[in-house]
């Protein structure tokens, strides 16, 4: 089955959440940490953690490389890195190779270590400054680099991450070697769906990093449980709360009751009074509470809803007879001179008239009085004939049945509204509640409550009104039940202190004191228990995303896919590039040891022996092992970022020499190949291989890696020649035609000098096919010293000829016989003919 295809079932399997990772690192290598966020949100939903069908993986099944060229331009204002204090950037030009040339000391190594750093590698070393000076304020430099089509130039500072865009460059040195034969690696470069596994894997490390971040936030704000309560059962739950508890698993540590009070209270006395004093006490406690419950009994009675319908019946009814009784009065009292007669007002002063002419003005005599020489009670005037009528007519009133059925009426409504309970002041509440020993802060609150709408409804019986709505209802009196039973507890209570007067077992009154007062103390944590609880749930839920996160699934599966399509292809490219490297004969091999995190693990191993290869193989052989390594590892992709190397050769012989230099310059057909060497011999094959870009690194007063042109010494004959003419030469002329042969002449000779010492070069080259060299210990022969039998007599006398020529001007001359230097035309013409002959003896045939 194809492998991108089995990946996509297999993630299909897998909850949302993580096929949503999957998705994104298709859409982009690097998630932020937004997408950090929003994938952590997810992950803690229903829908993140279910299943799903619906993402789409694009770009999974193409297995194509969309990775941009990469190529390093320049590293330049390097400030406080070892002793780097070039005046110009390093360039390194388009050319592919590039040489950066420099003796030991010219800055190399800080170089090196500054596009470790930049590139984020593992095994970099801490960029230091000079120890020789003082600490710099900042450290950094200046980075240029081509990315597709797009040149930028960033200044970086040590103290800031590796720039994401060079994070791909590739750098072999001495540390990077190591790695390979020291320690198990992973390859640094692999197929899109392995580094995908491996991306994963991060990803899910970050998201759990997220989870347990959150998750620390949860911290039990839950009090400590006090020493005294912990073998309680109150106290056993407190300290084992779980997520799965309820408000209603959790009562009975919660829930602090009239009845548990009152009890707690009991064990207190029991334990500190004398029984027979607390059944008196209480005796006198359940009378009074008694009595204040017979009192609110009474008032309820008489609000009930039957008894409030009978009074305002009877109000009514004194309502209606009185406004017949004033009809009759408006009909009875036609003498009347004054509205209002038959009033109740008007009553009220016929009574009050009634009881001055008994008791004082006329006693023994029948109200009203009307004799001759009567006088009125109210204006004292004497009472003329009609004043006499008119008095007799309000009497014949007042006595008639109609204001006698009123009043009747007013007296049955009056007595029955004198029988309503007398409604309490909140201070003889209280006396009463301290009588029966209750808790005021619990029962005034109730009982003020129930008076208060007792007294609304004792106000809508007496009132001008007709109608009363409100009365007592008994589903509202739940309360009273739990003062009897308060009652019946007393009663309880004192028959247990009468038995406790003739024996009492402490013991088992503390141990059920000590439940009921940790029961009360849990109580009091009602609202930190329940946030507790709710604390537990969300971290168990925690938990649970948490574990989702378990890379074990991602890594079985990478260790699968690993094995099918990383491993063999790994160690088929190592064996090739042991081949190629001329190092086939060398008995190593690399193996897959493990998977882990989702990344295939391999080791060097010495074939058919268990002894390391680093205690076995020279310091030759470990090298060409380890670029063996690093080109396998690097290769294994289309990348196509730069690879620098720093001075690969090292410990190398001719033979392997030549071999490595074949392999980099293989490497310049995909990528970028820069190389950093203090090797002439190294740069004279990459010359010959070739066509370098080469800059010489120096050390001047002001600091190391100051970038210039190369030595003489280390170009190509060709090209050194053609620059000469071209530039130096063409510069000496503008002087001899200008200010003649005086001036021309420093110029001149120095230009005779680098004649002379190129020609060596081509003597050593290309006349002698490079068989020695003066700046090489070796002889090398293969496949070079038949190209001596292209050698003729004649070429030998050119060569003869041009080194003896330009010899003179670089030893000393008599004065007597002092040699001019030629002019710039006549070392033009000799510049043509040793070109001209070196083209013609480069492409001469072997001689057979």
């Amino acid at each position: 089955m194809n492998v991108e295809l089995n990946i996509e079932r297999w993630l299909r399997t897998r909850p949302d959440w993580q096929q949503a990772v999957v998705e994104r690192l298709l859409a982009r290598d690097n998630l932020t940490d937004q997408d950090i966020k929003e994938l952590t949100e997810l992950s803690k939903t229903d829908h993140g953690q279910a299943i799903s069908c619906n993402r789409m993986f694009q770009g999974l099944l193409t297995g194509t490389d969309t990775s941009e060229a990469l190529h390093l331009k320049s590293i330049g204002n390097i400030e406080g890195i070892d002793n780097l204090h070039p005046k110009k950037p390093l360039d390194f030009g388009d050319e592919n190779p590039v040489i950066i040339y420099g003796r030991n000391g010219t800055g190399k190594t800080g170089y090196i270590r500054i596009i470790n750093s930049i590139a984020g590698k593992p095994h970099a070393s801490a960029l230091r400054a000079n120890v020789y000076q003082t600490a710099p304020v900042k450290q950094g430099c200046t980075i240029g680099y081509r990315l597709g089509d797009k040149d930028t130039s960033l200044p970086w500072s040590a103290s800031e991450e590796p720039l994401s865009d060079l994070r791909s460059i590739d750098v072999f040195d001495t540390d990077r070697g190591t790695i390979y034969l020291n320690d198990e690696n992973e390859i640094t470069y692999s197929p899109r769906v392995i580094t995908l596994f491996d991306e994963t894997v991060k990803t899910f490390v970050r998201i759990r990093q997220h989870l347990e971040a959150e998750k620390r936030i949860l911290v039990s704000q839950l009090p400590i449980l006090p020493q005294a309560f912990s073998e309680s059962k109150a106290g056993r739950i407190y300290t084992s709360l779980r997520a799965r508890h309820t408000k209603d698993s959790l009562a009975p540590i919660l829930l602090w009751s009239e009845a548990d009070k009152t009890k707690l209270t009991d064990l207190n006395d029991r334990l500190s009074s004398d029984p027979a004093k607390l059944a008196a006490t209480k005796r006198g406690n359940k009378a009074q509470l008694d009595t204040f419950t017979d009192r609110i009994q009474d008032t309820v009675s008489k609000l009930s809803e039957e008894s409030c319908k009978k009074i305002n019946n009877l109000k009514k009814e004194s309502q209606r007879n009185r406004k017949i009784a004033e009809e009759g009065a408006v009909t009875a009292l036609d003498t009347a001179r004054l509205p209002g007669v038959g009033s109740e007002t008007w009553r009220a002063m016929w009574e009050a008239a009634r009881s001055f002419s008994q008791q004082e003005a006329y006693p023994e005599q029948t109200f009203p009085v009307t004799t001759e020489k009567s006088k009125c009670v109210l204006c004292h005037q004497d009472l003329e004939e009609n004043g006499k009528q008119r008095l007799k007519q309000f009497e014949s009133y007042v006595a008639g049945s109609l204001e006698t059925t009123a009043k009747a009426s007013e007296l049955a409504y009056k007595e029955s509204t004198d029988a309503l309970p007398v409604i309490p002041a909140d201070q003889e509440i209280t006396t009463m509640l301290q009588a029966a020993n209750l808790d005021q802060d619990i029962w005034l609150p109730r009982v003020s409550s129930f008076y208060q709408s007792a007294r609304v409804i004792i106000g809508e019986l007496k009132g001008v009104g007709t109608e009363v709505v409100n009365f007592v209802k008994a589903e509202d009196l739940s309360w009273l039940k739990e003062l009897r039973e308060i009652s019946a507890s007393l009663a309880n209570q004192i028959e247990q202190h009468n038995k406790d007067t003739e024996s009492t077992d402490l013991s088992a009154i503390k141990k059920e004191k000590n439940e009921l007062d940790a029961k009360k103390w849990t109580s009091q944590q009602t609202d930190a228990i329940l946030a507790e609880v709710q604390r537990l749930q969300k971290v168990l839920e925690y938990d649970n995303w948490i574990k989702a996160t378990d890379t074990t699934a991602v890594s079985i599966k990478a260790g699968k896919v690993a094995e099918a399509v990383v491993t063999s292809a790994y160690v088929e490219r190592f064996a090739g590039e042991l081949e190629q490297l001329g190092a086939k004969k060398i008995k190593v091999e690399l193996v897959k040891t493990r998977t882990s995190k989702g990344k295939a693990l391999h080791a060097i191993r010495l074939k058919g022996a268990t002894a390391k290869p680093l205690e076995i193989l020279s310091e030759g052989e470990k090298r060409v092992i380890e670029l063996a390594a690093f080109i396998a590892d690097v290769t294994g992709s289309s990348n196509n970022s730069p690879i620098v190397f720093d001075d690969p050769i090292s410990s190398l012989d001719q033979k392997y020499e030549e071999k490595v230099v074949e392999r980099l310059v293989d490497l310049t057909t995909s990528r970028q190949v820069i190389v950093f060497t203090h090797r002439l011999s190294l740069l004279g094959l990459l010359n010959d291989k070739s066509d370098p870009g080469t800059v010489s690194i120096r050390q001047e007063p002001w600091g190391d890696g100051e970038p210039g042109d190369v030595p003489l010494f280390a170009k190509k004959p060709k090209q050194a020649l053609n620059n000469l003419k071209n530039e130096r030469l063409a510069q000496a002329r503008k002087e001899y035609l200008s200010n003649g042969s005086e001036a021309y002449y420093p110029q001149g000779k120095s230009i005779c000098t680098d004649v002379r010492i190129l020609l060596e070069r081509i003597v050593e080259i290309t006349f002698l096919a490079d068989v020695i060299q003066r700046h090489r210990r070796e002889v090398n022969t293969k496949n070079k010293i038949e190209q001596l039998s292209k050698i003729t007599l004649s070429d030998c006398q050119m060569i003869d000829q041009y080194m003896t020529k330009y010899s003179k001007y670089e030893h000393s001359q008599s004065t007597e016989t002092p040699v001019e230097v030629p002019p710039p035309d006549e070392i033009e013409d000799d510049i043509n003919n040793i070109l001209t002959w070196y083209e013609e003896f480069k492409d001469r045939p072997v001689v057979v």
